[in-house]
């Protein structure tokens, strides 16, 4: 299919230009070679033997299949060495991309309960982190998260968040930046979880929880009153609420979206029916993410080719959501700003040699 010469503009622009990520996991972000590399040395079963044919299965991950390939991309990672080898990877991803700085979900308590402790994958991630940053400059932070883990009696859910909190507090002078709350979501879940996050505000971690994607705007009201969510990961069906979404756009609380992800999970049936350009429309501010590109088959640059393709979006909104993420980021001021300043000038650079729709 042609792609208008305007569209052709705003992906090599979105290509140029410093970005940011601030909505991906680390267990989703294995590369077809290393899921199957990996997969093989801890019998991890797969349908398929080779990433050639992984990567087919990858391009077609709906919400039937999601969890189940995020389980076994998290089953791989065992030994320090794992967690070092995928965090530097998805650093060498977000080189590849121009990707600066990313702040990436890490399920400590899913690792946990598979025998696998937060010194031996926190170290390896850690490990992981600062040889990406070391050889390509690209910046990582953490937002450790506790699991709603349905499945689990509420004792044991109760213990899981615990270690989650713990562990996030422990990390926190070694790049964890923020609690977040994931797992499969259901309406009205968010409540057991408010005192965690109390104490986690309290030694002075951000807070940046999912809701509003399996489960309706009453969770992302929750995320916000219960929890003290800065940032909501989704949110996307606070649109299902007008006084919501002023009340997001009044107080400037950012959501994360994963356009691919809400799609391919079934919240949303195609690009056009999502509400992305309805909430920017009406104020609220909107980050753009991959939140599992290995699980997925994507990667941002791609989902900012399928935004463009798909709700029209310009250089100038692309533009615009990165300057959002660096704002909403939990970067020191300092570099936020340094950011900024690269971004208008990156902007500027490529204005310079051809009109900006």
């Amino acid at each position: 299919m042609q792609i208008p010469a305007e569209a052709g503009f705003t992906m090599g622009f979105a290509r140029s230009i410093p970005k940011i990520e601030l909505h991906v996991h680390l267990e989703g972000t294995l590369r077809p070679e290393t899921f199957v590399d990996l997969a093989h040395r801890y019998a991890v079963q797969l349908p398929v033997d080779t990433p050639a044919e992984l990567k087919r299965v990858l391009d077609n991950v709906s919400g039937s299949s999601f969890f189940g390939v995020y389980s076994a991309m998290g089953a791989c990672l065992n030994a320090a060495e794992d967690f070092a080898r995928v965090s530097y990877e998805y650093g060498v991803e977000m080189a590849r991309q121009n990707i600066r700085y990313a702040e990436v979900h890490l399920n400590v308590a899913f690792h946990r309960m598979r025998g696998v402790d937060f010194d031996v994958c926190f170290a390896g991630a850690n490990s992981g982190r600062e040889r990406a940053y070391a050889e390509y400059g690209v910046e990582m932070s953490w937002i450790v998260g506790v699991m709603r883990a349905p499945r689990l009696d509420a004792a044991s859910r109760m213990r899981a968040a615990e270690y989650s909190l713990a562990t996030a507090i422990e990390g926190r002078n070694h790049g964890v930046v923020a609690l977040g709350l994931g797992g499969e979501e259901a309406e009205g879940d968010i409540a057991a979880f408010a005192p965690l996050f109390e104490r986690a505000r309290a030694s002075g971690l951000h807070v940046v929880p999912h809701a509003g994607e399996l489960a309706g705007p009453v969770n992302v009201s929750a995320a916000i009153d219960l929890l003290g969510a800065e940032r909501v990961a989704h949110g996307v069906r606070a649109i299902e609420d007008a006084a919501l979404v002023r009340r997001l756009a009044d107080a400037g609380v950012c959501l994360d979206i994963c356009l691919t992800s809400n799609i391919r999970l079934g919240v949303y049936p195609d690009m056009s029916s999502h509400p992305m350009r309805a909430l920017t429309a009406l104020g609220v501010p909107i980050t753009l993410s991959t939140d599992d590109p290995g699980v997925l088959g994507i990667d941002l640059n791609g989902e900012v080719d399928a935004a463009v393709r798909g709700l029209d979006l310009t250089a100038k909104d692309i533009e615009t959501l990165q300057l959002q993420a660096i704002r909403s980021s939990f970067l020191p001021d300092a570099r936020k700003q340094a950011l900024a300043a690269e971004l208008a000038a990156a902007s500027e650079r490529i204005r310079g040699h051809q009109s900006m729709p």
